[in-house]
């Protein structure tokens, strides 16, 4: 059984997290039990139980405070000193630093422990590719949030985006950008105006009529787009996830938020890497491609 008790970043890293560790899950038939989904689980818990039932495998997510005594003190060992553990035959642990290589749990060794021990899991960019890919329906469908959200979303492309040939969805990621890796993707609002220009005279948009549904972590001044046909957004964080998914073409600095949306609705993306980057065909990407944001 893998025991994954870590929370790691925001939404969009917990997202990916729990999608491979599902979806290894599913393909090599152990337990997993989620502990660490406890911020989000709220904006999904209406389809998420039901949707991992029908995996066929045991596999759960909880709030810490609502699982078994046994596991609550298991968890509990995994976060102790380890000057102060015994060694438990039954237990392993795996801890992953922040900024460590990825870890991929399809080997042979991960799935030994997974399926003999208690595997407790510690960090993120745990990753399983194939398995992923291959269990990608059943993901989405676990990961659809719950109906107010999924309401206001399908509003908001029924009321606006059939008004455009196309739609580009635009990710404008900038509160803890400005210190993410000393400001590397922190763009200011005239640096994504200049990617807009950019896309918008590509040529899978030529002579169409192009909406930008522009997404931001901050309050933007829509006056910057004027000269954009601009659909905003609800603002709400799980809504723009799901909004961006809707659109025919994705652009943002890099980030696993966009990457996911981007792997939900099958849309390709675009990342942004560096200011003044000159845009062409050649930068969309697939997320089928691109797993590991």
């Amino acid at each position: 059984m893998v025991v994954l008790y870590s929370k790691s970043g925001q939404l969009g890293n917990q997202l990916w997290q729990a999608a491979y560790f599902i979806s290894n899950a599913i393909e090599y038939d152990y337990s997993f039990l989620h502990l660490g989904f406890t911020n989000y689980l709220e904006y999904y818990n209406e389809n998420i139980s039901r949707e991992l039932k029908e995996t066929g495998r045991e596999i759960q997510f909880r709030d810490y405070k609502s699982t078994s005594l046994k596991y609550r003190l298991i968890t509990k060992y995994a976060t102790i000193s380890e000057n102060f553990k015994y060694n438990l035959p039954f237990i392993r642990e795996i801890k992953l630093p922040t900024n460590t290589t990825k870890y991929d749990i399809s080997q042979r060794s991960f799935i030994k422990l997974a399926k003999n021990k208690i595997l407790l899991i510690d960090g993120w960019r745990f990753v399983d590719y194939s398995a992923l890919r291959k269990h990608a329906d059943a993901i989405r469908k676990i990961f659809i949030p719950n109906k107010i959200f999924l309401e206001n979303v399908t509003k908001l492309k029924d009321d606006q985006f059939k008004r455009f040939d196309k739609i580009i969805g635009v990710h404008i990621r900038r509160k803890d950008y400005a210190s993410f890796l000393h400001g590397r993707w922190f763009y200011s609002i005239d640096d994504y105006v200049f990617f807009m220009n950019q896309v918008k005279n590509l040529p899978r948009f030529k002579n169409m009529h192009v909406g930008f549904y522009v997404c931001s972590d901050e309050v933007i001044d829509l006056n910057y787009f004027r000269n954009f046909n601009v659909i905003n957004s609800t603002g709400h964080f799980i809504e723009d996830l799901y909004g961006l998914s809707l659109c025919d073409l994705i652009i943002g600095p890099p980030s696993t938020y966009s990457g996911w949306a981007a792997f939900y609705g099958k849309v390709p993306l675009l990342f942004l890497q560096e200011k003044k980057m000159k845009l062409d065909e050649t930068h969309i990407e697939n997320m089928w491609e691109t797993l590991s944001y």
